[in-house]
């Protein structure tokens, strides 16, 4: 089974599981992974250029993001990433995406 799991608050590089809905979304997916599945995290990007990391197993995929003016970055759930969803779900044969907000 193929699944993503999208994140509205960034996954700085090499995250390993601090912080609530980051930890949750993690070890959501860690736990996933140990049963046979493949995941996909999308988060948004610290930087405006998107980009692939692998940590523990875990693919994360990093998309450009909104920057808020409190300086919490988080998707602007716009036409491109909503086509970077689709394009996963049809080239990776994805199964299920769940988003995750904070």
């Amino acid at each position: 089974m193929n699944l993503i799991l999208c994140s509205d608050l960034e996954f700085p590089r090499g995250f390993l599981g601090r912080g609530g809905v980051r930890t949750h979304i993690y070890e959501l997916s860690h736990a996933l992974i140990e049963l046979g599945r493949n995941v996909i995290i999308m988060t948004p990007a610290s930087t405006p250029l998107a980009e692939w990391e692998k940590i523990n197993k875990i693919t994360i995929r990093h998309l450009p993001y909104l920057n808020l003016s409190t300086g919490v970055k988080m998707f602007s759930y716009s036409r491109t990433v909503s086509k970077e969803i689709h394009k996963l779900i049809d080239e990776r044969r994805i199964d299920s995406a769940l988003e995750k907000g904070n």
